[in-house]
């Protein structure tokens, strides 16, 4: 099964979300881009803490066993901020909101996670971890001009939300998009909820 870890936002947030999309999808069309671009749909929106792919059932009882108890740690406020690009520079490849506020408690949290999964066997990311929510990925083409487009895109600020759980997630790919399906809520500072 292929698993991640996640923090979700509230309905206002991904409200907020939706209509950023909205706005960025309008300035690339009018622009009549070449790029293949691949937009988030709402219900899918998270901040990821871990992504960790394929594994074994049994490995997956040992990563939903590691992140069952409570998170010993408060939970906190987090607010979207600007949207930008990954890679930094060249072709992006990735759109994304990052945070105005709660990314070092993001960062903590991620941390801990990493802690909980450090003796289970899957394949780490080596990337070191940015704190975003991605809106869109490029399927094809993406160039320097697209940058532009989304930079100077109008947006609304699309809100914030408290961060008071972590969830365990499955994610079964198919050509319409993933579908997640919650395996595991823990909250932080409080009883585990298991689906």
């Amino acid at each position: 099964m292929r698993l991640f870890v996640a923090v979700d936002i509230d309905d206002r947030t991904r409200g907020g979300v939706a209509r950023a999309i909205d706005a960025l999808r309008t300035a690339m069309e009018a622009a009549q881009p070449s790029a293949r671009v691949s937009w988030v749909a709402p219900e899918r929106l998270h901040l990821t803490l871990q992504f960790i792919g394929h594994v074994s059932e049994d490995t997956a009882a040992a990563i939903e066993a590691r992140l069952g108890p409570p998170f010993d740690l408060p939970a906190f406020e987090m607010r979207l901020g600007s949207v930008g690009t990954f890679p930094p520079g060249g072709r992006p490849r990735v759109v994304w909101l990052g945070l105005d506020r709660g990314a070092d408690a993001l960062a903590a949290l991620h941390e801990e996670v990493q802690r909980r999964l450090a003796d289970v066997p899957f394949r780490r990311e080596s990337r070191t971890f940015s704190p975003h929510l991605t809106l869109a990925r490029f399927k094809h083409g993406g160039t320097r001009l697209d940058v532009e487009r989304i930079s100077r895109a109008a947006l609304e600020p699309a809100g914030g939300c408290t961060i008071d759980h972590v969830t365990l997630y499955q994610s079964r790919l198919s050509p319409r998009g993933p579908t997640y399906t919650a395996l595991l809520v823990t909250p932080l500072g409080a009883e585990n909820t298991r689906i």
